[in-house]
C-alpha cells in the first residue's frame, strides 16, 4: 500500500471513528475538534488532489451514510472545507487564504441552510428567529427597551452567518498554526503580526461608505446588502485590527499567551470589539505598522 493511500485510510478510519463517537455519545462533542486538525495535516501532507479526494470521501460518507442532517455539518466543516483550506494555503499568502476560506465557509453555512430546508425539514431561519425571541424575552424581564430589535436581528441573518464562518475560519488557521508549531506540517506562511488586507485608497474607502449608506437607507431587500455588506466588512477587518494590536503588544515585549489572552477578551467585547474592527479598516488607509517603522 502507498503512503498516499495509508494517511487517507488512517485519516477516514480515525475521523470516522470519532464521529460514529460523538454521534452516540453527544457529551464526547469536543472530539469533534480532532476532525478539522486531522484534515489539516492530511491536506498539508498529500499532494494537492490526493488531499481533496481525502476531504471528499470522508464528506460523501458522513452524509450520505448516516441518516442524519449532523453527517453533512461535519463532513462538510471537519473534513472538506479544511483540506480545501491548505490547498490554498500552499500557493496564497496569509490574507488570501483567510478570505478564501471564509468565503468558502460563508458558502457552506448558505448551503447547509438549505440542505436541511430541503432534505430534513429544519428550518434554521425560524431557529434563529426563536432563539431572538427567547433572549427578548430575557432581556423584557430585566426591563430593557427592546423596542425594534426583533427586526434589527432578524434582518441581520446572513450577518450572523458571516460572522460564524469568520470565526470558524479563524479556528481552522489556528489550528494549522498549532501543528505548524510543533512541527507536524510544513507550512510557509508570514508572521501573523504582519498580516494585512490590501490597503484602500481614500476614494475607494469614500466610495464604499457612500455605497454602503445609500444602500441601507432604501427599501427592502437594498437595506439588507447594505447593512450585512458593512457588517461583513468590518468582521473582516476585525481580524487585521486583531493582527496591528498584536504587533504593538508584541512591541512591548508582552507574551504571547497574555497577548491573545487580552485579544480574545477583547473580543468578547461589543464596544472593544467594533473599535478593533475600526482600527483593522483604518490601517489599510494609513498602515500604522510602517508608520511606527519610520519612527
Amino acid at each position: 500500500m502507498s503512503k498516499p493511500l495509508k494517511l487517507i485510510t488512517f485519516g477516514l478510519v480515525i475521523s470516522l471513528a470519532v464521529f460514529l463517537l460523538v454521534l452516540q455519545l453527544p457529551q464526547f462533542g469536543l472530539l469533534l475538534l480532532i476532525i478539522p486538525g486531522l484534515y489539516i495535516w492530511l491536506g498539508f501532507s498529500l499532494p494537492t488532489n490526493t488531499g481533496y479526494i481525502a476531504g471528499s470521501i470522508y464528506f460523501v460518507l458522513t452524509t450520505l451514510l448516516v441518516a442524519h442532517p449532523f453527517g453533512m455539518m461535519v463532513g462538510l466543516f471537519g473534513g472538506l472545507i479544511p483540506v480545501a483550506m491548505t490547498i490554498v494555503a500552499k500557493r496564497d499568502y496569509l490574507e488570501d487564504a483567510l478570505v478564501k476560506t471564509v468565503i468558502m465557509a460563508y458558502v457552506a453555512f448558505i448551503a447547509s441552510h438549505y440542505f436541511f430546508d430541503r432534505m430534513h425539514g429544519i428550518d434554521l431561519f425560524e431557529i434563529y428567529l426563536e432563539s431572538i425571541r427567547l433572549v427578548i424575552t430575557q432581556m423584557q424581564s430585566t426591563g430593557s427597551d427592546t423596542a425594534g430589535l426583533f427586526t434589527t436581528l432578524s434582518e441581520s441573518y446572513l450577518s450572523v452567518l458571516f460572522m460564524l464562518a469568520t470565526g470558524y475560519s479563524l479556528l481552522v488557521f489556528i489550528m494549522a498554526a498549532i501543528l505548524k508549531r510543533y512541527k507536524l506540517i510544513e507550512w510557509q506562511v508570514q508572521p501573523f503580526y504582519t498580516f494585512r488586507f490590501k490597503g484602500f485608497s481614500f476614494l475607494q474607502f469614500g466610495l464604499i461608505m457612500i455605497g454602503m449608506a445609500i444602500l441601507s437607507s432604501l427599501e427592502l431587500p437594498f437595506r439588507l446588502v447594505g447593512q450585512n455588506g458593512w457588517r461583513f466588512m468590518m468582521t473582516l477587518f476585525s481580524i487585521q485590527g486583531i493582527s496591528v494590536a498584536y504587533f504593538f503588544l508584541k512591541r512591548k515585549k508582552v507574551s504571547t499567551p497574555v497577548s491573545w489572552l487580552v485579544l480574545l477578551v477583547s473580543l468578547a467585547m461589543p464596544f472593544v470589539n467594533s473599535l478593533i474592527s475600526l482600527l483593522g479598516f483604518s490601517d489599510s488607509l494609513f498602515d500604522f505598522r510602517k508608520l511606527e517603522a519610520l519612527k
